[in-house]
């Protein structure tokens, strides 16, 4: 699954795609990680629900592909 999402602690909100000038950041950029503890969750709109997913569990997407 690969899509725009938030990036929460529950302190901070923080919508990567509007990083980097807006062209956008991966979730698991340094930028991002940075900021947010081990407890941090990503927030991925699917086809009919958002899903809840710890930082941990995300993987890093090849800009190529």
């Amino acid at each position: 699954m690969t899509g725009r999402c938030f990036v929460t602690d529950g302190c901070r909100l923080i919508l990567p795609a509007f990083g980097a000038y807006a062209s956008g950041l991966d979730a698991l950029d340094p930028a991002i990680r940075g900021l947010f503890g081990r407890r941090a969750e990503a927030h991925v709109r699917g086809s009919e629900r958002v899903v809840r997913l710890p930082i941990d569990r995300l993987a890093a997407v090849d800009p190529r592909t």
